[in-house]
Order: structure tokens, then C-alpha cells, then sequence
């Protein structure tokens, strides 16, 4: 592949040809004199970041000459950087039939730079943000800058987390090998790639797990509905299952006050309490909610034994206060999980419960036996719930021995 000159570097970096020209006499790029390599594109645009943040270009020339400073690491990384095409962000809103300002709105809520109408366009950003404007196109202007704020803010926070946990440790790995400082930015570049096409991939396959989760759980809701507009009522079970929400007031603020060890430590301390609880009582965890768990019981007695037994001892275990939301009615199981308005309804109350609080609906009420008294809370306006839900706070008549 023939090499690249000066001017399809400054091109594709968004810089000028002089500014390339400095940097490649300063040893920053893979040559001198040219011709260039397509990854000397990201080297422009990763000396100018450098510049902006005030180390400069001669000092970063002095880490070149003393062996002690290589970007071959950006080489592996970004071999082919996406380049600048010759269309403004005013020309791409013109060919989008959108108003630049939109564009423009729509790349700071996905965490883009602050566009200018006469600024070239990147070829990665054209295409998605012309793919983001058509993809979503039936949603108004308001619904697509909160889906463009949603997915910024997550992707933003998500690889900065990522970053600070995988990285120090690469760095580290990589210091303790006897290697020139060029073959170990080569090294730990190379493993960084790999981890992060791990990332993208493991990514891509939870979005689907979780959109394939979320259109199951809105299926049997408006079926449900459905056969309730129609008037069908399934027969009354003698047994119905219970489905169970419990989260940890605090945790995440915690988490970031003590530090990513103690968040790990309460976690286990957390799966060790649920594990215990829910078998105690014929239940068991359907899966881990980050700060929280949702829960199967085969009847509402487990379930409400299960939370009063979790809410009352997590302090002693050294966890943020707990609560918890139980429902009991039909469930769709399918790959392990479970659907259904009683799911819904569960999660809904787990959130409007206080600190320390069990909440239960009238149905677990009616079915959770006689070892437990419940004192009504009142009904209750519950988020993405149409009608008020009655609520009850049970307490034990008596205790397991």
C-alpha cells in the first residue's frame, strides 16, 4: 500500500500541513520525511491533544531521542484511523434535511467535540450521526437528543470505569518485563486492543440479551392486558408463585466513597446473604441487579420470610440498609428469567420502599399464611403503574427456630 504525503496526513488528521511537517521533523511521526504511514494520522491528533494539555512538542522530542518515550503503541491501536471527509457539519444537516443546530445538539449529548457549522466531518461521525438521525427518524427531536444524552453518558461513564481497572494493571504487567520501551508500548498497545475488542463484543452481546429481555417482559405484559380488556380470567391457581426485589440503599454511593475493593467486598457479602436466604425459604436468586437481586419463591410465604430475614440482617453483616418488593401472581418463564406484570409490579414497589422496609401487595397478603401480620401501608402511586397499588408492611408472628 503506497504511504501517505504530508498533505493526505493533514488531511485525514484535521491539521495543517505545516503542523505535520513540525512534528515529523521532531521525531512524532513514523518518518521524517515521508511518506507516512496511515496511523500517523491518530500521532497528529494525539501530539496535538498533548500540546493543548500543555507538554510540548520539544519535550516530547527529547522522550524520542532518549529512548525513554515511543508511539508505536498508538500504531497498533489505531493502525488505520477514520480520516476527515471534505463535507462541513453545515452541509451534512443540509443533506440530512435537519437543521445544523440539531446536529449539533445531537454531537454534544453523544459526548462528541462542539461542532462548528464550517468544521469538517469525520468519516465514523458522519455515518453514525446521519444513521442516528435516520434509524430513530419517526421519534421527535426531543426523543432522539435524550436517546443520544442516555447512550453518551453510559458509554462515557462505562469505558472510563473500564479504563481505570484495566489499565494500571497492563501498565504494570508490562513495566516488570525487561523490554525496550518501544517493543513494550507495542506489547501492552497490542494487549489493550484485544481487551478492547473483548469489550465491544461482550457489549454488543449484552444489548442484545437485554433488548431480547426487555421485548419479552413487554410482550406478556400486553397480552396480559389484552386478556384483561377481553375479559378472560384464568383460573385462579391453589398455588402461585412470588417474585421478590431487593436493592441496597446506597450502594452505589458508597461503592464511590470507599473505592472499587469495598464495592467487591460488600457484593460478595451481599450474594452470600441472598444465597442463604432465598434457600432457606425454597427460593432462589434469578439474577444480580448490580446493587440488588430479583428473586423466585414457589409460594408468597418463602418470599415474605425470605426479605424480613434479609432486611433484618444485612446491617449485621456490615451492608447499606436493604428493601424490599414482593408480588405474587402469574410469571412467564423462559431461559431462566421470569416476565410478566407480577415481575414489574415487584421491582416498582422494591423502589418505593423505604430503607429497612418490607412492602407487599394485597395478593401476597391473602396467601402468605398465618405467621405473619401485616399492617397496611395504603395505596400506593407506584412509577409506570396505571392504578394506585395497595401496600402492606408484613412483621413475623413467630420466628424460624
Amino acid at each position: 500500500m503506497p504511504g501517505l504525503s504530508v498533505a493526505d496526513v493533514a488531511l485525514r488528521a484535521g491539521a495543517s500541513e505545516e503542523y505535520v511537517r513540525r512534528l515529523a521533523g521532531a521525531g512524532a511521526l513514523s518518518s521524517r520525511e515521508g511518506p507516512f504511514r496511515p496511523s500517523d494520522v491518530q500521532r497528529v491528533r494525539f501530539t496535538a491533544g498533548l500540546e493543548e494539555a500543555g507538554i510540548s512538542l520539544e519535550l516530547l522530542a527529547r522522550g524520542f531521542e532518549e529512548g525513554e518515550m515511543s508511539f508505536e503503541g498508538l500504531d497498533t491501536v489505531y493502525p488505520d484511523p477514520a480520516a476527515f471527509t471534505t463535507t462541513t457539519y453545515a452541509e451534512l444537516a443540509e443533506e440530512e434535511g435537519v437543521a445544523f443546530d440539531r446536529v449539533r445538539r445531537l454531537a454534544l449529548e453523544l459526548g462528541l467535540p462542539q461542532p462548528r457549522a464550517d468544521d469538517l466531518v469525520r468519516e465514523d461521525d458522519g455515518r453514525m450521526l446521519s444513521a442516528f438521525l435516520r434509524g430513530w427518524a419517526p421519534a421527535g427531536a426531543g426523543e432522539i437528543a435524550a436517546i443520544a444524552r442516555l447512550l453518551g453518558t453510559s458509554a462515557r461513564g462505562l469505558v472510563e470505569s473500564y479504563l481505570q481497572i484495566i489499565g494500571p494493571a497492563f501498565v504494570a504487567h508490562f513495566q516488570t518485563l525487561a523490554l525496550p520501551v518501544e517493543e513494550r508500548a507495542r506489547q501492552t498497545a497490542a494487549l489493550g486492543a484485544d481487551a478492547s475488542s473483548l469489550l465491544k463484543r461482550v457489549l454488543e452481546w449484552l444489548v442484545e440479551r437485554q433488548l431480547e429481555h426487555a421485548t419479552n417482559q413487554s410482550a406478556v405484559v400486553n397480552i396480559e392486558d389484552a386478556f384483561e380488556r377481553l375479559g378472560y380470567r384464568p383460573p385462579r391457581p391453589a398455588r402461585i408463585p412470588a417474585i421478590a426485589f431487593l436493592d441496597l440503599t446506597g450502594f452505589t454511593s458508597l461503592a464511590e466513597r470507599q473505592g472499587d475493593t469495598k464495592a467487591a467486598a460488600l457484593a460478595g457479602d451481599l450474594g452470600e446473604l441472598v444465597h442463604e436466604r432465598a434457600s432457606a425459604h425454597a427460593g432462589r436468586a434469578v439474577k444480580w441487579l448490580g446493587d440488588g437481586a430479583m428473586f423466585h419463591f414457589g409460594e408468597p410465604a418463602g418470599a415474605v420470610a425470605a426479605a424480613l430475614d434479609m432486611v433484618e440482617e444485612a446491617p449485621a453483616r456490615g451492608l447499606p440498609p436493604a428493601r424490599v418488593g414482593v408480588d405474587a401472581g402469574p410469571v412467564v418463564l423462559r431461559d431462566g428469567d421470569y416476565f410478566g406484570r407480577t415481575v414489574n409490579l415487584a421491582a416498582r414497589i422494591a423502589d418505593y420502599a423505604r430503607p429497612g422496609e418490607v412492602l407487599v401487595t394485597d395478593r401476597v397478603r391473602e396467601r402468605a399464611g398465618p405467621d405473619f401480620a401485616f399492617e397496611a401501608v395504603g395505596a400506593a402511586e407506584l412509577k409506570g403503574i396505571a392504578e394506585p397499588v395497595a401496600l402492606f408492611r408484613p412483621t413475623p408472628r413467630s420466628r424460624d427456630s
